[in-house]
């Protein structure tokens, strides 16, 4: 594998920890909010990676392909139900006096955002040893 390689594979993991921190960030600040007068309520965000090539299952070439491909890295609602809770003097209230906010956990969203920096982090390493590698067997070839 040569390095060319090795830093797409890393860029295409570097941009979905990328969309994961965002979504987690939007559904953080989210968490009050609460359904406009027409109804629309925020609905949470996840990030989804999808292959820019499919992949035929069972052969190596096809998962290296797969994984080179830079595909398509997006932000997509939840459809998750909201929560309701009782507050009958809230501006937002309905008729029975509930009010809709959106299902955001917040320690899940903490998490996630946790887990997206130790994996952004990894795939910056794994770049720059991979740079190091190179640069050692160019110094290594060149005789010095």
């Amino acid at each position: 594998m040569n390095f060319s390689e090795i830093a797409r594979i890393s860029a295409s993991g570097l941009a979905l920890q990328k969309a994961r921190v965002e979504a987690a960030t939007l559904n953080l600040a989210n968490i009050g909010t609460v359904a406009d007068a027409s109804g629309r309520l925020y609905q949470p965000l996840t990030a989804v990676a999808e292959p820019s090539q499919p992949a035929f299952a069972g052969t190596l070439t096809s998962l290296r392909r797969a994984l080179l491909g830079a595909g398509d890295v997006r932000l997509v609602a939840s459809e998750r139900a909201p929560v309701k809770s009782y507050e009958p003097g809230h501006p937002m209230a309905d008729a029975q006096g509930y009010v809709s906010h959106p299902d955001i956990d917040h320690l899940n969203e903490m998490m996630t955002i946790n887990g997206a920096v130790r994996a952004y982090e990894a795939n910056l390493a794994a770049v720059q040893t991979a740079r190091q590698m190179c640069s050692k067997a160019l110094e290594i070839g060149s005789g010095a």
